[in-house]
């Protein structure tokens, strides 16, 4: 599971999930404070890691908070990258900032999409938040820019949804992406 820890829904996920067993990986912020996420999650003693990772041809920071079976990543968010051996293995995403752009590192890809697209297995969902549409127009064009990271060949968008200031969209995935 990747939640990327912003909303209070995520976080409400996050203690669930981890109530029943799955192992958490989420992205936070890079402005995040690490004791308000240790403390949010109720890490006892949670360890602390920093790395220098690369980002658009430049050093970047991240944080690495763990404990058990919960790993938060504090990292540029278009940076968040995944190993080979992760590829194809979460069950569910949650991604409410969100995060759009292309996946460009795999070479074997079977369709264009996001790394949070790449991380799911056949048949697991994903959950997308975005900022919401003003008028039809624009919601139809928004609808369109967030299927095209997500393609019809690979994805089903299995719902969308308003809320008063976003729009949501859960997609299955149908059909291996590498």
């Amino acid at each position: 599971v990747t939640p990327c820890v912003k909303e209070a829904t995520t976080a409400y996920l996050i203690d669930e999930l981890l109530k029943q067993n799955y192992l958490i990986r989420g992205i936070a912020v890079p402005e995040s404070i690490e004791k308000f996420i240790a403390g949010r999650f109720r890490m006892k003693n949670p360890k602390i890691s920093q790395e220098k990772d690369t980002f658009q041809d430049k050093d970047i920071d991240v944080t690495l908070i763990e404990e058990g079976d919960l790993k938060i990543e504090q990292r540029i968010i278009e940076s968040f990258k995944l190993n080979d051996n992760e590829l194809q293995t979460f069950d569910v995403v949650f991604d409410e900032m969100p995060l759009l752009r292309y996946e460009q590192s795999l070479k074997n890809a079977k369709c264009k999409t996001t790394v949070l697209g790449h991380s799911l297995k056949q048949g697991g969902l994903l959950y997308l938040q975005c900022e919401g549409a003003k008028d039809r127009k624009q919601k139809l064009a928004l609808i369109k820019s967030i299927q095209d990271y997500y393609p019809e060949s690979h994805f089903d968008l299995v719902e969308s949804r308003r809320t008063p200031f976003t729009r949501q969209f859960l997609f299955l995935k149908v059909d291996n992406t590498v």
